[in-house]
């Protein structure tokens, strides 16, 4: 369903997103930019590379940019399957280069989700570390290093200790080449067999904080998946208290059934307009002659 007419972002200007803002930083929970004015990004999420790779393309982020008028684009890379990072780097490699590129080139940002596991954290280094390397010098770029849905075989079993223990060497390897980028760190939401998405550990995050050797221009992910409910309102108002600086790095305004539900998205665009939270809407789809958000 097409639903970018919801979407509340910047007005028109022949100045881009990028060269409005610079290279950002958190200032506590807020994003700041380089003049030290408080940015907000939105933006829409590409699916995983191995299943619309005809998405990776200089113009679809472009009409994005320029259409849609999206100041920030998310590009997951998927590690499995023929054509996933650990069969076909090369390949993985190129479309998300690309995109970058495009970004860069329409002043937009970008984030970089691999789609990895906490079992391969060796993976994660190879594929963060060259991405560091190459994008160093690059304004734009915003990694995101852990997403909590990407293995639903193992996903119970993930805590926010786990995460914490697979984070901290590779946040300390990635800033040795890109010590300023902006480190998305990873859905803090974990579960029991009962329900995923209504066990967020944000209580751990705060008891058991990353040093703060690693913690600087760090945002943590939430995911926001099944419309409206209190309990995702509390947590947010908890994290808003506490001085998080968390981003919405997957938003639906779909319910489990796939159902849009208008009024809902629209409470939750209010909310984060209002608090400043950034936030990414999933998934872009060539359902149709043009891209549409679903």
């Amino acid at each position: 369903m097409l639903f970018g007419f919801l979407f509340l972002f910047e007005i028109i200007s022949s100045t881009t997103p990028l060269e409005k803002h610079g290279l950002l930083h958190t200032s506590g929970r807020l994003i700041k930019d380089e003049k030290n004015n408080t940015v907000t990004l939105r933006g829409v999420a590409l699916p995983g590379h191995i299943y619309s790779p005809e998405l990776y393309s200089k113009s679809v982020i472009k009409e994005l940019a320029v259409a849609w008028k999206v100041t920030v684009v998310r590009a997951t890379i998927n590690v499995d399957g023929d054509d996933g990072y650990k069969l076909n780097e090369d390949y993985a490699r190129g479309l998300l280069d690309t995109v970058i590129k495009a970004a860069e080139e329409e002043g937009i940002y970008v984030v970089i989700d691999f789609n990895t596991t906490l079992d391969d954290v060796d993976l994660a280094e190879n594929f963060f570390v060259n991405a560091a390397r190459r994008y160093a010098n690059y304004s734009n770029v915003i990694y995101e290093l852990f997403g909590a849905s990407n293995n639903w075989q193992n996903i119970w079993g993930f805590n926010w200790l786990d995460l914490r223990n697979y984070l901290i060497p590779l946040i300390t390897e990635i800033r040795r080449h890109d010590p300023l980028t902006h480190l998305i760190v990873a859905s803090v939401q974990s579960g029991d067999n009962s329900n995923f998405w209504t066990n967020w550990q944000i209580d751990q995050v705060f008891n058991y904080p990353l040093p703060a050797s690693v913690s600087n221009n760090v945002l943590y992910g939430l995911h926001l998946t099944e419309g409206f409910r209190q309990y995702y309102q509390d947590e947010y108002d908890l994290t808003i208290e506490d001085g998080l600086p968390v981003w919405v790095s997957q938003a639906a305004g779909s319910n489990a059934t796939g159902q849009f539900q208008k009024e809902e998205w629209e409470q939750w665009v209010d909310f984060f307009n209002q608090t400043d939270i950034s936030w990414v809407a999933v998934w872009l789809s060539t359902d149709g002659p043009n891209p549409l958000l679903v």
